[in-house]
């Protein structure tokens, strides 16, 4: 997997309707960017992507996106059902999204 491919992925479904993730890989950048946004905290055991999604997901239902493309974000990180898989370039992807500086830049 290329992360940029999984990165451009998330921003271009961010504006578009009717998108679901793909893959875990999407999924890590998507939960680095929404905690990022959010400010919803991620665990910090990275060894299985279903916990770490449940986890974050039970605490963004409550969070109240600022616009339509956090909305999109959230809904389709609802949705998506992960493997436990969970390998270096998610974590890299992750962490990419809980740094970024523009999010919504291709």
């Amino acid at each position: 997997m290329v992360p940029l491919l999984a990165r451009q992925s998330v921003i271009i479904k961010a504006g578009r309707d009717h998108n679901t993730i793909l893959g875990n890989y999407e999924c890590a950048y998507a939960m680095g960017i929404m905690s990022k946004l959010s400010g919803i905290k991620i665990l910090e055991d990275h060894t299985d992507m279903t916990l770490l999604h449940r986890d974050f997901c039970e605490k963004l239902k409550e969070y109240q996106p600022s616009d339509e493309r956090q909305e999109r974000i959230k809904k389709i990180l609802l949705m998506y059902k992960p493997t436990a898989a969970f390998d270096e370039q998610m974590e890299e992807l992750l962490q990419w999204g809980l740094k970024e500086e523009k999010i919504w830049q291709l």
